[in-house]
């Protein structure tokens, strides 16, 4: 075995230690109420296991409005292997981070030839406390998959750009595929790879005859999936109305939060000592510092093209961070997160690649020893090491994690409305409303808060003052299931002897499912206190036929019989 191979092994062993080590807390983590439960906890495929028909409902569901059959699938393939024991899902995130790292290493060093900026780059992607939302959270289990195929792809590339014969190519195209089923970040693949094109694999220069044009005929069918991919994407939020609209955010104030994030970002990167998972959208961003924003932007765009021939890695390192960003830049919103740490797993690699190659030219001038560079390197990485230790306890279980959100950031109404239903769940119903005021200081018409304090107040036995709050939060029901809304109404006007109005929503919440008991018990409540007893007694006899097993509803038939005065039947 050669110095060269050896020292490959080595690194790979010496990053995957490096790895699993600062990411040793995991372990102790729990599953957070931050989708993993809708994703994972709650849903009844997921529990199933690996079977044909969940692999079917895998490759059909757009269950949280995206198509990711490989995702799903390897939620079940951890149900097989670990149950609902979250520090298996937590240890197989990880797994897939390391192969990342690890692949992202061995992409480098065969498309540049350079040992140690690659394995800088892989270590930086490795350890930087950004990448901790990504494999802390259960969920975000898409992230690391889809990045594995990702970094998956570049290495067949290389493969087929040293002996660019069919099979190769296709295998190209396969990864490409199970990566756009894993998460549809990779739309942006075969833009990259006409970067990757550029340099290092300097693909330009070599095919002079055909030059950009045939390169970009040799990416058509990666412009088809993606293109695919697209439409499979959208099609969902549109249906469900997840879209956010012009009319209710303008264009302008997108490109704005865009431009923000670009350099937000980069922030974070060099400074990450207040990393969390929700950042507020409501930060306004002084008109100063946009523009700013924009101008550095502007300058290191021009300055890299500019440079691209002395310096072509930088061209290609601020490009690929500029492009793979763009799907979640949030200009076609759907959510409300202007910013998300996980959504720079693999952007960040381009900025990576322009330190490395960056730093080693700046320091082979000054220095010119390569001990000086190799501490340097060391004591950033451990740096980053300590960071990212001290990131994954905040993803310990919800209560942390939300406490955590809202004292690194401003104006986080999420975080609030989050901690307070943790809070409530837990019991701790004071504390809840305490959370739930907060948020609705700040978005006092939030409909989601508003629901939330009218609960915490029914559990208070607030009743009253509850069903402002309830009423305030109509809005969110009219356009999903409004179920849940119409009960906690009834009750609390049922408690309230407010009958008559109670009725109303009973009526609604027995039209939108018949067959639910506890909504005819209910009713029968609600009419036998207007005295209207003979209808009470007609929703319970219904609910007995619907349910003859449940003890509670002859309960309730015998106490209405009692009080139209029927006494043998009520002691039958």
């Amino acid at each position: 075995m050669d110095r060269q191979r050896r020292l490959i092994y080595l690194i790979i062993l010496i990053l995957v230690a490096a790895t699993f080590f600062c990411y040793l807390p995991l372990r102790y983590n729990d599953f957070v109420t931050y989708d993993d439960y809708d994703y994972i906890v709650n849903n009844a495929q997921i529990h199933s296991g690996l079977t044909m028909a969940n692999i079917r409902w895998a490759f059909t569901t757009s269950y949280f409005s995206y198509w990711h059959p490989l995702a799903w699938i390897s939620h079940m393939a951890d149900i097989e292997l670990f149950g609902l024991n979250p520090r298996g899902h937590h240890l197989m995130n990880l797994f897939f981070h390391i192969a990342d790292a690890v692949l992202l290493f061995l992409c480098m060093r065969m498309m540049t030839g350079r040992l140690w900026e690659s394995a800088f780059v892989a270590a930086l992607f490795a350890l930087h406390p950004m990448s901790v939302d990504s494999v802390a959270w259960a969920a975000e289990r898409k992230n690391v998959l889809s990045t594995f195929f990702w970094f998956l792809i570049l290495i067949f590339y290389t493969y087929y750009v040293r002996r660019p014969v069919l099979w190769r190519y296709l295998s190209v195209l396969a990864a490409f595929a199970c990566g756009l089923m894993s998460k549809p970040m990779l739309v942006t693949v075969p833009f990259l790879l006409l970067l990757l094109d550029y340099w290092p694999l300097r693909r330009y220069k070599a095919r002079k005859r055909a030059g950009l044009p045939g390169l970009l005929t040799e990416k058509i069918p990666f412009f088809i999936l993606s293109a695919v991919s697209l439409f499979m994407t959208i099609l969902p939020e549109w249906r469900i109305g997840t879209v956010i609209t012009l009319e209710g955010l303008p264009l302008g104030v997108r490109i704005i939060r865009a431009i923000n994030s670009y350099t937000g970002y980069l922030v974070h990167m060099i400074s990450p000592a207040h990393l969390t998972v929700l950042y507020p959208y409501l930060k306004v961003w002084p008109w100063w510092e946009t523009a700013a924003s924009a101008v550095f932007l502007v300058s290191a765009t021009i300055t890299a093209i500019v440079v691209r021939k002395k310096y072509p890695y930088l061209l290609v390192g601020w490009f690929w961070y500029l492009g793979t960003l763009v799907p979640v830049l949030q200009v076609f919103q759907v959510n409300l997160s202007p910013m998300a740490d996980r959504y720079t797993y693999v952007p960040l690699v381009g900025i990576f690649i322009v330190i490395a190659w960056g730093v080693r030219d700046i320091s082979d001038k000054i220095f010119r020893r390569s001990a000086v560079n190799a501490v340097a390197a060391v004591l950033i990485l451990a740096v980053l090491g300590a960071f990212t230790w001290r990131q994954i306890g905040y993803w310990r279980d919800s209560g942390q994690l939300y406490k955590h959100a809202i004292y690194v950031t401003e104006f986080n109404y999420m975080a609030h409305n989050n901690y307070g239903v943790y809070l409530m769940e837990g019991g701790k119903v004071d504390e809840a409303v305490v959370q739930f005021e907060k948020g609705l200081q700040i978005v006092p018409y939030n409909d989601e808060l508003n629901f939330n304090m009218g609960a915490a107040l029914i559990g208070q036995g607030k009743i009253q003052e509850a069903q402002r709050y309830l009423l305030g939060s109509a809005r969110l029901w009219y356009k999903g299931d409004r179920t849940e809304f119409y009960k906690r109404l009834s009750s609390s006007l049922v408690a309230e002897k407010k009958y008559a109005e109670a009725i109303e929503y009973i009526t609604k919440l027995i039209l939108i499912n018949p067959k639910d008991v506890e909504n005819l018990k209910l009713l029968s409540e609600a009419l036998s206190g207007m005295h209207r007893y003979v209808e009470a007694l007609a929703a319970i006899e219904k609910g007995i036929t619907l349910s003859p097993k449940d003890a509670d509803l002859f309960y309730r038939k015998s106490t209405i019989l009692t009080k139209m005065g029927v006494k043998e039947a009520a002691d039958k």
